[in-house]
């Protein structure tokens, strides 16, 4: 391999932070595999962010992304039959449809939140800026 120690890496403590989130992103459960599952999963977890003051986000069209149609619902169907969401009608057009997340899928939120910063917190110090 030879001698490495001509190569600087810059910010070793980021990298060691980035490598953590990669491993830990790269054993998801077996319903978050793929990558439209976890755009899906983002999706959702966005709606939930931002869900109350904007119901677009809650719409099935939104939650499509960068992905098919067709892939998009498999995914809902995936996730419908592991208790993570239910599709129901809009409340504000009954022409469309939206995803409402279950208490399954905000316990695995929280998880997943709890444990990317648990990896982050070991290498930097977070403050929140918000504060």
């Amino acid at each position: 391999m030879g001698n490495l120690s001509g190569h600087l890496i810059h910010d070793t403590r980021f990298l060691g932070l980035l490598i953590g989130l990669q491993r830990w992103e790269a054993s998801p459960p077996v319903w978050l595999q793929t990558s439209s599952a976890r755009e899906l999963f983002f999706r959702i977890s966005e709606s939930l962010l931002y869900g109350a003051s904007d119901s677009k986000f809650q719409t099935l069209k939104y939650l499509n992304g960068r992905f098919t149609d067709r892939a998009m619902r498999q995914r809902v169907r995936e996730f419908q039959m592991h208790g993570l969401i239910a599709v129901c009608e809009s409340p504000i057009n009954a022409r469309t449809k939206q995803l409402v997340p279950s208490n399954k899928f905000v316990a695995y939120l929280n998880q997943h939140v709890s444990l990317q910063r648990r990896v982050c917190e070991q290498h930097m110090h977070l403050i929140d800026k918000s504060q």
